[in-house]
């Protein structure tokens, strides 16, 4: 008899602080952790614009004709360039 009130008494009460299990889930797409996150104020700019790649210290290209995907994001889309 005591030991099932006992056990009554010690029975763990649920914890309702945050765990980040949420946070974590919304950094994955398709399975993989994305390591960023794109800010709000990230967008495309209005003017047309030009990407200029050096490579030591000397120009190797210029790119006026950017691909679409590197135009979805303003953040990360020139990362695949």
């Amino acid at each position: 008899m005591k030991a099932a009130e006992e056990a009554k008494k010690k029975k763990e009460q649920p914890s309702f602080e945050l765990s980040g299990k949420l946070a974590a889930e919304t950094n994955r797409v398709k399975g993989v952790t994305v390591i960023y996150s794109e800010p709000i104020e990230a967008r495309i700019p209005n003017l047309k614009w030009r990407l200029y790649v050096f490579k030591d210290g000397e120009m190797t290209r210029a790119k006026t004709n950017l691909p679409f995907d590197a135009m979805v994001s303003a953040w990360m889309g020139l990362a695949s360039l």
